[in-house]
């Protein structure tokens, strides 16, 4: 059990710094996730019916996708 412990502190210890790098740019993190995600939706069903190659920031977004239910997208 000790060495679990072990490997689990030395984990976090490895960790933190970039953890806390993202608690204090949380939204710049956030940003980048964002256009991650706009960026692996482009050639897919939705994002070609959305546009999402013209999709610069969440306003774009929030203006262009319609608020939809799970049954929708099916």
């Amino acid at each position: 059990m000790a060495i679990v412990s072990s490997l689990i502190s030395w984990y976090f210890r490895k960790r933190m710094p970039e953890l806390e790098q993202d608690f204090l740019n949380a939204e710049l993190r956030q940003e980048e996730v964002f256009k991650y995600l706009i960026r692996m939706g482009l050639h897919t069903k939705f994002g070609e019916e959305y546009d999402f190659k013209s999709i610069r920031n969440y306003d774009d977004y929030k203006n262009r996708i319609p608020v939809q239910s799970y049954e929708s997208l099916k």
